[in-house]
């Protein structure tokens, strides 16, 4: 894996597809978006789940969850679970032009 992706979220129903399908609609190999839902009670997990199936079918798309802890427990947690050489960071609200 060249390009890990850390993305921390909470409740971010309003952005996350938009996040998400800017990388994936970019960025087709050797890259793996690690997403850590940070204790999120809106419908932020179910929009990943349906709308970005196939990339977590694949292993491109990884999904882990905790209780709120804060976007930087979040971004600890995303960085122990990373198997590329280099790793960036995008807030769930971000896009990749």
């Amino acid at each position: 894996m060249l390009l890990s992706v850390v993305i921390p979220a909470y409740n971010s129903s309003e952005y996350i597809y938009e996040c998400l399908n800017s990388i994936f609609s970019q960025i087709v190999n050797e890259v793996e978006v690690i997403l850590v839902n940070d204790g999120s009670t809106d419908s932020t997990v179910d929009i990943i789940q349906k709308e970005f199936e196939i990339y977590i079918k694949n292993n491109r798309l990884k999904i882990f969850h905790q209780e709120n802890s804060g976007p930087g427990s979040a971004r600890n947690r995303g960085l122990k679970e990373c198997k590329g050489k280099y790793i960036t960071f995008l807030d769930s609200d971000d896009v990749i032009l």
